[in-house]
């Protein structure tokens, strides 16, 4: 265990600070999937329009790793698929039924190894939530990583603080953590605020390093948290991260038999009538949180204000993002404004 305190850096204030409350907004009437914002991906349909799904069965699969399969989030038939420039898949639109997801089987946390685990994973379409270091890419299961990473600390503008959001999911993750330790022969490293006292009374192994961080952004990003308790020495050395929200679906998942794709958003800003926290299923839309926001006086933001990305109201939240941030349009430009 060791304790960090970064001095460099800076928290932005903004108007419009998500309130400590949880919403829920989980029965859209339409989910989607982007293949675009999966970094590497060569996507192969398996799909069409007019198709009936599963939540749960394969949508596409990625050409250059044929074992990875990117699965629906929502049961329904498929509406539309919207293609790109030189016929990049940009979105497949489900209309949501409600029907019932894939058949899976219950696991015991007891009964895990490094082939089940991964072949849970790549069945149940859920190896897409490990993300590879550097480039931020999904894994190639063939290889095993260094380590592992996982971060409870959130600092960017209007990120969600995952303690409070989790607190009823602690067992969970610490199940998940147990999963994921059988893919790596070396650490799994988590990373909390300091002083946090969330996994007070769980034993996590001897196979997991509890670091504590503190100071301005960017300390919750994983990559200062990577350089501070095991940097990558070189571009053959893989580390893998994933989000806590990833875990708690993994596991759950893998011991109740059911696909559990709930996730918890933060959505802050002066555009937003109700900023706080909302309960969504993967793939919902962007209006079904925030409503009708005019696009002309403010900007939807996917993630944060420092490094998210623009959005728009018919489309879904970037899959790996856990922000919304809907910030006041600049309309008019300050003459010779990089003088100023």
């Amino acid at each position: 265990m060791s304790v960090f305190h970064l001095s460099k850096g800076h928290n932005i204030k903004l108007k419009g600070k998500p309130l400590r409350k949880i919403l829920d907004v989980s029965n859209g009437e339409y989910s989607c999937v982007h293949p675009i914002h999966y970094k590497g991906v060569k996507p192969k349909l398996l799909v069409k329009e007019g198709d009936t799904v599963q939540a749960g069965q394969p949508l596409f699969f990625d050409k250059t790793k044929t074992s990875v399969k990117f699965t629906s989030p929502a049961s329904g038939v498929v509406e539309q698929i919207v293609f790109g420039q030189r016929r990049v898949v940009e979105k497949i639109l489900i209309k949501n039924n409600n029907a019932n997801s894939v058949d899976m089987d219950k696991h015991s946390i007891e009964d895990i190894d490094s082939e089940k685990i991964k072949s849970f994973l790549l069945d149940s379409g859920m190896w897409t939530f490990l993300r590879q270091r550097p480039f931020s890419k999904i894994p190639d299961p063939s290889y095993n990583p260094r380590s592992i990473f996982i971060s409870m600390i959130n600092s960017a503008p209007f990120s969600l603080d995952l303690e409070f959001a989790l607190s009823d999911y602690k067992e969970d993750i610490v199940n998940g953590i147990k999963m994921i330790q059988t893919l790596t022969d070396g650490k799994v490293y988590l990373s909390m605020n300091k002083g946090s006292t969330f996994f007070e009374g769980f034993d996590l192994g001897n196979d997991v390093e509890i670091n504590y961080f503190s100071g301005p952004h960017p300390v919750g990003n994983i990559g200062v948290q990577m350089h501070h308790i095991a940097p990558i020495a070189n571009r053959d050395d893989i580390v893998w991260y994933l989000s806590a929200q990833d875990l708690i679906s993994i596991s759950k998942t893998y011991i109740e038999g059911s696909l559990y794709l709930d996730k918890i958003v933060s959505c802050g800003g002066v555009g937003v009538e109700n900023p706080g926290c909302y309960r969504v299923k993967r793939g919902a839309l962007m209006k079904d949180i925030v409503g009708a926001v005019d696009c002309d006086k403010f900007r939807l933001i996917s993630g944060d204000v420092l490094s998210g990305t623009i959005a728009r109201v018919d489309d879904s939240f970037k899959t790996f993002d856990e922000t919304i941030s809907v910030i006041e349009e600049i309309q008019e430009r300050d003459f010779v404004g990089w003088a100023l």
